[in-house]
């Protein structure tokens, strides 16, 4: 885990810290050249970054949902109060099922971070490997980003504002750009003595395939034995065993063939013809 700390938003080295340390002094220098000497104690006042990140305007709604949000969170331990000269705003947006997900719009912190290029599975090699297996299983990992703990000297890049305060991460956040990377190299730390064999991992989506339906039994057992070893726990609403066909990264996957998930090509066909 502490090598994986290290791959997050920033390091002990605390190299994004000092980044935005650097703007907001070249800030302070150019306010102190414009602003009288007598009146040098109220810089921050004229500090024009500081109301950069602006509460966006919401609906009662979404306060609410925020108000539930932030309160699960902090009884969790997953966020924590905030004194961070900077923060990032706060959205919503919409899962497929109809509901909200809160997430903080990390555009400008993920701008000055440096990019993890650690790869992701490429599809086309994972349904290779299928080609001959009878028997399918895809696991979902519930809250998979809030696993992997933030770095110390990280915490305060991640802060959010909100109408209620201004609050930090201590687990990894939806949102920042190097997240998909480290939760990937997490997982594959995970599975790796079986990567490639009997199953891969896409993110929080973890397929197995097997041949025989006793080889899927001991394959689905092992691949469970190393997600409790990590501390993960998979969804069980997302669940199905001994199948032949699933859904896997927007297509549906079988023993037989591939193809396009009938809903994603149902969006595409509603979309008005101009």
């Amino acid at each position: 885990m502490s090598e994986l700390d290290k791959q997050l938003a920033g390091s002990k080295d605390d190299v994004y810290l000092n980044k935005i340390s650097e703007m907001m002094e070249d800030e302070r220098k150019d306010l102190r050249t414009k602003v009288p000497r007598e009146f040098h104690d109220f810089l921050d006042v004229f500090d024009r970054k500081a109301a950069e990140s602006r509460l966006y305007p919401m609906s009662q709604f979404k306060l609410e949902k925020t108000k539930e949000y932030l309160e699960e969170n902090l009884r969790k331990g997953f966020i924590t109060p905030s004194n961070a000269p900077y923060a990032s705003p706060i959205l919503f947006a919409q899962k497929s099922n109809g509901d909200l997900r809160f997430y903080v719009d990390y555009q400008k912190l993920n701008a000055l971070t440096k990019k993890d290029r650690y790869p992701l599975p490429l599809i086309d090699e994972t349904l290779a490997r299928m080609s001959g297996c009878k028997f399918i299983k895809k696991f979902n990992i519930i809250a998979a980003f809030n696993k992997l703990r933030m770095d110390l000297g990280s915490k305060d890049l991640t802060t959010f504002i909100t109408s209620m305060g201004s609050y930090k991460y201590r687990v990894l956040p939806f949102g920042l750009t190097n997240g998909p990377a480290s939760y990937q190299h997490y997982m594959n730390d995970i599975l790796l003595p079986y990567l490639n064999d009997f199953v891969q991992a896409y993110l929080d989506d973890i397929i197995i395939y097997s041949k025989t339906q006793k080889e899927h039994t001991q394959h689905v057992r092992t691949v469970l034995g190393k997600l409790r070893e990590g501390g993960l726990q998979v969804d069980i609403k997302k669940s199905k065993f001994f199948v032949q066909e699933t859904t896997f990264l927007g297509l549906v996957v079988s023993t037989e063939r591939l193809k396009m998930d009938p809903r994603k090509i149902e969006v595409i066909a509603q979309w008005p013809i101009q």
